[in-house]
């Protein structure tokens, strides 16, 4: 898939990013290089529902003119691929989710045009806005189907599978490191280390606005440098509170054997 994912499609996918405060548990795939048969979410309840989602960016539901390698298939043909995918993955299966097909780009008038399934609900723009809105339409759609913990497990594998670096022919050297000393200071960019201290050690104007540590939220791409930055900061506050602890929780697994 070579479509570059617009703005509106950016946003849906961050609005499932806070469903979480609204019922709704969002596992979500981190590339947008799957095919479009394949989910790009697997939503679930407490209660054991549970949703197969698909972003679809397209704005029109008439075919195109001229041929864009860079566009979405048309709605039909994705909607035609996903049942197909699930058809494969759920043989066996006692329980199958339903799909949800998220078009935020695709107005409510243009929406009305696809009529009802039991199976694959569209929701449009204005379904899609606000995470409030999208769960609420979710949960109103009623076609996601009530699984067992076992059904639950294999459909959030197939459709989010957990991505696995193989280990190393040799095994990892361990590096040991004197606690005292900072996390190599020079290998941070500028911004990365305006990040990592702006209140720790607040210069100028920063200095009358800084009263105590607050709560430091980085975001970013795969590769950008987020976890040298909470290394940094961890070595910064071990320095300024020598007589602290510096707990550091994370998901990095080369990390944590460190």
């Amino acid at each position: 898939m070579t479509w570059r994912p617009n703005v509106s499609a950016i946003k849906c996918r961050e609005a499932m990013g806070r469903l979480r405060g609204l019922g709704i548990e969002a596992s979500r795939n981190t590339g947008w290089d799957r095919s479009w048969g394949e989910p790009d979410a697997f939503l679930t309840t407490a209660e054991g529902d549970a949703w197969l989602v698909k972003i679809w960016p397209g704005e029109t539901l008439q075919p195109r003119l001229f041929d864009d390698p860079t566009a979405p298939p048309p709605l039909e043909e994705t909607l035609r691929e996903c049942g197909d995918w699930r058809d494969r993955q759920g043989s066996g299966a006692t329980g199958i989710p339903g799909w949800i097909i998220l078009a935020p780009s695709l107005d409510e008038e243009a929406s009305l045009n696809l009529g009802r399934s039991e199976i694959v609900t569209v929701l449009n723009r204005r379904q899609c806005a606000k995470p409030e809105r999208l769960a609420e339409s979710m949960l109103a759609a009623k076609n996601g189907r009530r699984l067992l913990p076992d059904d639950l497990t294999r459909w959030r594998a197939a459709a989010v599978p957990e991505v696995a670096i193989e280990a190393p022919a040799h095994v990892r050297r361990k590096v040991e490191r004197a606690s005292h000393q900072p996390v190599a200071p020079l290998l941070l960019d500028y911004d990365q280390e305006r990040c990592a201290r702006l209140d720790l050690e607040p210069d100028g104007e920063l200095r009358q606005m800084v009263d105590d540590l607050q709560v430091r939220v980085v975001t970013g791409v795969a590769g950008c440098g987020k976890t040298l930055v909470l290394l940094h900061r961890a070595a910064l506050l071990a320095r300024h509170f020598p007589k602290a602890r510096v707990l550091i929780v994370s998901h990095n697994r080369p990390l944590i054997a460190d």
